[in-house]
Parts: C-alpha cells; structure tokens; sequence
C-alpha cells in the first residue's frame, strides 16, 4: 500500500453474484487494486450489510438465488440512504434490452459475462471519481481532513500516471511491431516486384521474338496466295478462287495484330531519346497520309515540346487515325489537334465529331485487344491506345478521354518535360 492509500481509508466496494467462483475472482482482483471488498451470494444478505455499513460501490448481478438484479436496484434507488451509490450491473445476458433495462433502471455502468478484470477495476475507478466529485460539488466532504483530500488526490493521481506510463509502453511495443512489420513487407514487396520485373522482361522478350519469327512465313503465305491468285486467275473454279481470297486476307489480318503486337514491343523497349519535336509540322505530315480527310483536320500552329520524335509520331498516328475512322461514316467530319491548359499543366488533345463511346466502358479503352466497337463497323486489332499510354507513361505522362455515344470524342495527354 502506498503512502497516498495510508492516509485515507480504503473505498469499499461490494459484489453481490451468487456465483462465488466468478465473485472471488473478481474481489480478489480489486483488493489487488487497493480496495475493501465484501463478497455477499444474495439480495437478502445485501440488503442487510448495506444497512449496516452502506459501501462506497456495488458490482451488482442480474441473477441472484431470492430476487433479480433490477429488483435489487430499484430498492437501492428508492431508498434514499442508497440512492447515489454507484452500482455497476454484470450479467450473462450481454443483449442490447438488458443494457436498457439496467441502465434506465439506475444502473451507472454495464458489463457482460465473462468480465475482463482489467477493465472492471478501470469503470470501477471511473464510478468512484464521478462519485467524490459530486460529493465534493455538493459540499459533502466538508467534514473530511484536508489531509484525506489531498492523500485522495495524490492517489488519483499516481492512479492516472500509472495508466499513462502503461499506454506509453504499449505505444512504444506497438511501434516497434509495426517497424518490424513495415521491415518484414517492404522487404518481401520488393523481392516480389523483382521477380516479377524479370518474369515480365523475359515474357515480352518471347514474345517479342515469337512476333518476329511468325512474321517471315506469314509473308509468305500471304505473297503466294498473292501470286496464286494473280498467275491462275482463269483456272480456279469459284470457291478454289473465294478460299484463296480467304486465305490472303486472313494471312493480312494476322500480318496486322503482328505488327501491331511489335508496335508496343518498339514503345516499350525502344531507348527513350529526347530532342525539340515540332508536332505541329509532324501531325500535318500525318494528315497528308489521310488523303480522303485532309480538308476535316485541323493543326493548331506552334505546337513543341521535349520528346522522342519517333514514338511521339506513334502517338499522333493512333490518335489520328482513330479519329478519321470514326468520323468516316459521318457528313462535316471535324477533327482537331490543339492543347489547352488545365491546373497550369499544358495538355494535348485530339478531338473529334465522330461517333463516340459511353464513358461507362473508359476503363478499358487502353487495354490491349479491347475495342468499343464491333469489327464489322470499324476496322482495327484494339491494339493502337494502349501503345498511346505506354509511350506517353514513359514520357512521364498520363492518358485520357472523354466521350458520349453520337457526340464524339477528345483524347488527352500530358508530356513531362525532360530533366
């Protein structure tokens, strides 16, 4: 016992379960704590030693041998020697009505079996705080020595020095885990982003390769079927010439998503070299490409920047073509190439009144093999915006759209300048 806890009289504090187990239990832990426990098993008992020595606090259960919990509390309340005692109700039954009831009952503070004892000795501190502040605002302590009240306070304050050195502890052990933890996933992160660094570099080095090696045989699949057509075009039957047909424009087809697989290959793995680009002067020497839409482009003059020239002109060519595509089917074509300003950032952008998209499938707009709109409308492998978004990330930019179906589509995009 401390020197604060020798100068004032230990707090009695009695617990009335029938349960002497769980009630022993819990009155040892108090007296651990410093208190005057008395254990009694039923309300009759209660009753008799609270009129004989009234305790400073009562843990109060529900289910006793010769009455109930809220029956117990109502007598305590009526009755006006015990009316402010603290009671503390513990019971088995944890339901949100049984709170009610002994809360509304008189109840000062609720705990459901089983109790943590820990816990129980701090609402037990709590009740006995509240209760020596309102009997000092109430003028009830005049006749205690000041010594008491000082000893009282000093208790109470060695109390909450006690509980501030056990969170800090725990702050600090908490911390410490978290530390080994971070330590534990970045380190188990980036061996992970590693391998799968490699894995990806390899993949793409097949695939790369594959792309190539398909290619030589394919030419010539397509350049025989080419010259069958050409040199026995008065021999072949009707379906021999339809299969032949057949045949090249499906060795085309696959000649384009080859090339369109070495496109990303090229933006990916292509060295990053920077110089001055007039992107003006290049987008119009990619609309002069598109005979049939040349009068429908329009280039604002003056547009520069720092990039690497040939995969910028990858850049324009799909934003481009995509644009005179879906423009295509439609009278006033109008498509334009210019930059605006948005947060202080310069910002690219090709916009177009052609048929658009629904914005609800952007997401997959610059996904590899995605499209928006049926191949036997327009042409293309899907391939074309997500080598856009490669080369622009790679000039520390991003990509992005917006779009109503029949209402057009602009395409933006942002170039980081170089270091």
């Amino acid at each position: 016992m401390t020197v604060a806890q020798s100068l004032i009289r230990q707090h009695h504090v009695m617990v009335i379960d029938d349960d002497e187990t769980l009630g022993k239990h819990v009155a040892w832990h108090l007296r651990e704590e410093g208190y005057r426990v008395s254990l009694v098993t039923d309300g009759a008992q209660a009753l008799a030693e609270i009129a004989l020595a009234a305790p400073d606090l009562i843990l109060l259960d529900h289910y006793l041998p010769d009455t109930n919990g809220t029956q117990l509390l109502a007598a305590l309340r009526e009755a006006e020697a015990t009316s402010l005692i603290p009671v503390i109700y513990l019971t088995n039954d944890g339901t949100h009505q049984r709170f009610r009831a002994s809360m509304n009952g008189g109840a000062d503070d609720f705990f459901a079996k089983p109790v943590d004892a820990q816990e129980l000795a701090e609402a037990v501190r709590a009740q006995l705080r509240k209760s020596y502040a309102r009997m000092i605002s109430a003028g009830e302590l005049e006749g205690i020595p000041d010594k008491d009240k000082i000893a009282h306070l000093a208790l109470e304050l060695q109390s909450a020095r006690g509980r501030l050195e056990r969170a800090h502890d725990d702050r600090r052990n908490t911390q410490a885990a978290l530390r080994q933890l971070e330590g534990s996933i970045d380190f188990r992160v980036t061996e992970e982003t590693r391998r799968l660094e490699l894995e990806n570099a390899a993949l793409k080095a097949y695939g790369y390769s594959l792309a190539h090696e398909l290619r030589r045989p394919l030419r010539g699949i397509v350049g025989f079927a080419g010259l069958l057509m050409d040199s026995e075009a008065g021999k072949l039957g009707d379906e021999s010439a339809r299969m032949l047909k057949r045949i090249e424009a499906s060795g085309r087809s696959m000649n384009e998503f080859i090339e369109g697989l070495l496109s990303m290959a090229t933006a990916e793995r292509q060295p990053l070299l920077r110089e001055r680009v007039d992107l003006s002067a290049l987008a119009l020497d990619i609309v002069d490409s598109f005979a049939s839409s040349r009068g429908c482009v329009q280039v604002a003059p003056g547009l520069a920047t720092d990039a690497d020239p040939v995969l910028l002109r990858i850049v324009l060519e799909n934003l481009l073509s995509n644009a005179v595509k879906y423009t295509s089917k439609i009278t006033g074509a109008a498509i334009e190439f210019n930059t605006c300003e948005i947060n202080g950032e310069t910002v690219y952008f090709v916009r177009d009144n052609g048929v658009g998209f629904d914005m609800g499938d952007a997401r997959r707009l610059f996904e590899p093999f995605q499209r928006l709109h049926s191949t036997t409308d327009y042409d293309g492998l899907g391939i074309g915006l997500a080598t856009v978004q490669q080369i622009v990330a790679r000039h520390g930019g991003r990509v992005w759209a917006r779009s109503a179906t029949g209402e057009g589509a602009t395409f933006f995009f942002t170039l980081t300048p170089a270091a």
